[in-house]
């Protein structure tokens, strides 16, 4: 499944081994994702084993490249996505999928997309959008977990805590009632970062090069020097980014 058009990878490895001075190998890595396959997965209490595994084997890899990775463990039937919380290290679920029936296999699919990420040039419909960024998806579910790690590490620093307080007090001028809401917050900082990643895009612009340095995305630089403005401003809008 991992070798079709449908997630873009040149070739998912398999057994790869961890080159930690090991025997360990990966089941299958795709992407930044490491994917362990068990015969039967029931819960994670009774599968505490196999997510230790698993964790194991993402913690090595973020060791190794510096980069942020994720995990999936999977009987083929149930599929768990799992991620290490910035701000105590915990190996938590992020989100899951249930093969109940084969009609449901291009669900699987979407998810698996949403997951890994891979694909490029994806045509930005309705349906594309809800199922790679939309709030039932699993990258959704992952990158608030992730973003809510990042924020309280650094919510009582004084830029950040500024920003919050500007960002609350602009709802409260415009909808009258005030905010408290560390979800709301997060969610509004991941929708900023996916519309300058999405308006970055829609220039033509690398985004693979913009990511080697991320304040340069935020900023919008790139469109004042093509004498756009007004648009991608850094400021509290960008959150605690």
């Amino acid at each position: 499944m991992l070798t079709s058009d449908d997630f873009n990878l040149e070739a998912p490895r398999l057994e790869e081994q961890l080159a930690d001075g090991s025997r360990r190998r990966i089941d299958i890595a795709a992407g930044a994702t490491v994917i362990e396959v068990k015969k039967r997965l029931t819960n994670e209490q009774a599968d505490a084993e196999y997510i230790n595994q698993l964790a194991g084997y993402v913690h090595t890899r973020m060791q190794q490249d510096g980069s942020r990775y994720n995990g999936i463990l999977t009987d083929g039937r149930n599929w768990w996505l799992f991620e290490t919380s910035p701000s105590d290290n915990q190996f938590t679920r992020r989100s899951s999928f249930e093969l109940t029936t084969l009609s449901k296999g291009i669900d699987l699919i979407e998810w698996l997309q949403a997951v890994l990420a891979t694909r490029h040039n994806v045509k930005p419909t309705q349906r594309n959008i809800e199922n790679l960024l939309g709030a039932s998806s699993p990258a959704y579910e992952q990158d608030v977990a992730y973003l809510l790690s990042l924020y309280k590490q650094v919510r009582n620093e004084p830029m950040v805590a500024l920003k919050r307080d500007l960002w609350a007090r602009l709802l409260r001028s415009v909808l009258g009632t005030g905010f408290d809401d560390d979800k709301l917050f997060i969610d509004h900082t991941l929708l900023v970062l996916e519309a300058s990643a999405i308006g970055h895009a829609v220039m033509g612009l690398s985004l693979e090069d913009l990511l080697q340095d991320p304040e340069w995305l935020l900023n919008g630089e790139e469109f004042r020097w093509a004498g756009i403005y007004n648009v991608i401003e850094s400021g509290f809008s960008t959150g605690f980014s």
